[in-house]
């Protein structure tokens, strides 16, 4: 399948990123015969590690026991039914049913109460880095069972012993993670609001605030932010979403989410191509009307924080000369992030030499990345004519169509130009005609 994206692609002339999501390690029942019915106040036995006495019920993930301890709660079949650890007694956990239901086979396990000591990257997620780095490149990885910074950490690292720096997506999905929001954000390149588990392991009624509080947080950082997760649910079968979901899609829009994500509507429904052009609709008409300016009401720029002075000055200039565009030049994406954070009418190009940076870039709102060789000298010593550069990257848009000769740009940069997140000269330029 990523081969197939990236002939399509390549035959397209488009330049289509792809990410890689590693599961994690995946709490779960193991296979029933038959399902299981259980009650309020009914005594239930899990066992971890071995196989079940008559009456119990198997579980996948052999770190549980461990990891329980009695009173804390615990959620079965993807948080139907509700439950209380009794005991733990070696590889048996007695748990008091609260709220009853039915369990299959290969139903999730959600601890809202416990965190685990075991690392989020599994052996298998193991394989699946040296894949993604390797035959397959891709482009970003999306963490799931993020608890804190230091899960994110502890994948970069292994990104960097084999040589690769891939941009890494937080999936915010344990609660644990709230706690640690701040740092992981700083250790992450974005977020991914996955409120599918998120929605378990936190009482329902808080999932609207706490998106709404990642998505503002990713905002004044400049980190991208993917809302995922039952956005079209109803068009895994319906040719139209419900009233309630297109206001969900908007609304992430509005609160300034990066990206929409589909899942079960594009991986089993019956129409995914229908379903895509839906949820772009909605996206399309909630950003022509919302106007322009910051929904997320971001913070000013401190006096320490030039480089985004710069941008929010940039952004500025762009409205008032209702500018045609704002181009930058980026080593890493920073100055690219800092400008889209504001939503601007105006489109932001992002031009850099880095084939890896243009190709993150396609996850930040309303940014036109592309790749060009030759735009900046190799040797970071060498005499840079910053004017060149800017004509060449506006010829080349240009030609490509995006912009018209005569049209007013407001161009954005850092100097010296090898050196990430240095915004730091604004010009104002017409597109060439040559």
């Amino acid at each position: 399948q990523v081969r197939l994206v990236r002939e399509v692609a390549a035959a397209l002339g488009s330049d289509v990123s792809i990410l890689g999501d590693l599961t994690g390690p995946k709490i779960r029942l193991g296979h029933l015969p038959k399902p299981v019915c259980v009650r309020p106040d009914q005594r239930v036995v899990l066992t971890v590690g071995r196989r079940p006495a008559p009456g119990e019920l198997p579980v996948t993930f052999r770190g549980l026991a461990g990891a329980l301890e009695a009173g804390q709660r615990l959620l079965l079949s993807d948080g139907r039914v509700e439950a209380r650890v009794e005991s733990v007694d070696g590889p048996r956990i007695a748990l008091h049913i609260q709220v009853g239901g039915t369990l299959t086979s290969g139903k999730g396990i959600n601890l809202p109460q416990t965190t685990l000591r075991e690392s989020p990257i599994t052996s298998r997620d193991l394989r699946c880095i040296e894949r993604a780095v390797g035959e397959l490149s891709l482009d970003l990885l999306a963490l799931s069972f993020v608890q804190r910074a230091s899960d994110v950490e502890a994948l970069r690292d292994l990104l960097r012993e084999r040589g690769a720096s891939l941009p890494i997506i937080a999936k915010i999905e344990r609660r644990q993670a709230l706690d640690d929001l701040g740092a992981i954000l700083e250790a992450s390149d974005g977020l991914m609001v996955a409120r599918g588990d998120l929605g378990v392991e936190i009482p329902f009624e808080h999932v609207p605030g706490v998106q709404k509080s990642l998505i503002r947080e990713a905002n004044i950082r400049a980190k991208p932010v993917i809302t995922a997760t039952e956005m079209l649910e109803s068009m895994i079968s319906a040719w139209r979403p419900t009233r309630a979901e297109a206001t969900d899609v908007a609304n992430a829009v509005l609160d300034g989410t990066d990206a929409v994500m589909l899942s079960a509507e594009t991986a089993v429904g019956d129409d995914p191509t229908r379903v895509i052009e839906v949820i772009e609709r909605i996206a399309g008409v909630t950003e022509r009307e919302m106007g322009e300016g910051a929904r997320s009401r971001l913070p000013s720029a401190t006096p320490e924080d030039e480089p985004r002075a710069v941008c929010d000055a940039a952004v500025g200039i762009a409205r008032d000369l209702r500018a045609d565009g704002l181009l930058c030049l980026t080593m890493g994406g920073t100055t690219a992030r800092r400008l889209a954070c504001h939503r601007p009418r105006a489109p932001i190009f992002a031009i850099s030499p880095n084939p890896a940076t243009s190709r993150a870039l396609n996850l930040v709102w309303g940014v036109t990345p592309l790749h060009m060789t030759g735009l900046v000298p190799r040797d970071p010593a060498e005499a840079f004519p910053i004017e060149v550069a800017f004509d060449r990257a506006l010829s080349r848009l240009r030609r490509r169509g995006h912009l018209s000769a005569g049209q007013r740009i407001v161009c954005v940069a850092g100097l010296p130009i090898h050196t990430h997140g240095k915004s730091n000269l604004i010009a104002v330029r017409e597109v060439p005609r040559g």
